[in-house]
């Protein structure tokens, strides 16, 4: 039984490379003009660029824990999807899915996969889809297709 990778190669860059180089490129900036007086620098004042400083990591942290952070590593196989955050792999049987979405983002295609039972991820997971392994596994399983066309359908 062949399983397939649908997963982008965009997704360990989008889920942990970029995040763990932001926060720490922004969080030794925060660091850096706590300890440093900025006035000579800024038109503000310190408290006021600081404080700007602050809320510009915290949102930005909030943004990448929302977003880039739930995104899985996901494969399919005839009888199964498995799913990953890098660390820890689950299956969930094809019986499971609820329903199936996608938006095309340009680069990649973001997908949701909504399970009828909360999993080790929640009931929903979320992932960067490369389109041609995605079509290839389809291709291959035309009565998966078919039900994944019917779920989507019914969920739009």
């Amino acid at each position: 039984m062949e399983v397939y990778e649908v997963s982008s190669r965009l997704t360990p860059f989008a889920k942990l490379f970029f995040p763990v180089f932001w926060l720490t490129f922004f969080g030794a900036f925060a660091i850096a003009v706590m300890v440093t007086d900025m006035e000579p620098y800024t038109p503000w004042s310190n408290t006021a660029f600081r404080a700007g400083v602050v809320i510009f990591f915290l949102v930005g942290a909030g943004l990448l824990l929302a977003t880039l952070a739930r995104l899985k590593w996901v494969a399919f196989d005839e009888h199964f999807i498995y799913v990953s955050n890098y660390f820890k792999q689950y299956r969930y049987p094809w019986s499971l899915v609820l329903a199936i979405r996608e938006q095309d983002l340009g680069i990649a295609s973001l997908v949701t996969i909504r399970f009828s039972q909360k999993g080790y991820f929640g009931d929903k997971i979320f992932f960067l889809a490369n389109e041609g392994r995605l079509q290839r596994f389809l291709d291959g399983h035309p009565h998966l297709a078919g039900l994944l066309m019917r779920k989507i359908k019914t969920r739009t």
